[in-house]
């Protein structure tokens, strides 16, 4: 009866992730402009050259080489827990990145009609 209560346990971490907040907001749009510019900056200039020098023979890695990129920088990001809404902001730049090289491709699209 002469005991005090019992001291509540911290269970957190010391890598517990930050509060949200706008900062946790302008990271992730960071992260979805830096991809979403590095897409709008290599699939144009890819089809530009790939059309001056009538070479695709390189084209396949590229298309894979950006978002295995894109990927593999987000998860290195996800293990950093104030980096994580860059990574979640890099990873939705793919969805931008698709429609953008989408876009390119139907803009260099020469039809024989």
């Amino acid at each position: 009866m002469d005991h005090p209560p019992p001291v509540p346990l911290n269970y957190g971490t010391p890598n517990s992730p930050p509060p949200g907040g706008p900062a946790t907001a302008a990271r992730f749009l960071l992260g979805l402009a830096a991809g979403s510019v590095v897409s709008l900056a290599v699939w144009p200039w890819w089809w530009r050259s790939a059309n001056q020098n009538n070479d695709n023979g390189n084209f396949v890695y590229v298309i894979v080489a950006v978002p295995v990129t894109k990927v593999v920088a987000s998860v290195v990001c996800f293990y950093f827990p104030r980096w994580r809404p860059f990574a979640a902001g890099l990873l939705v730049s793919l969805a931008v990145g698709f429609l953008i090289f989408f876009g390119a491709c139907a803009v260099n699209l020469k039809l024989n009609v």
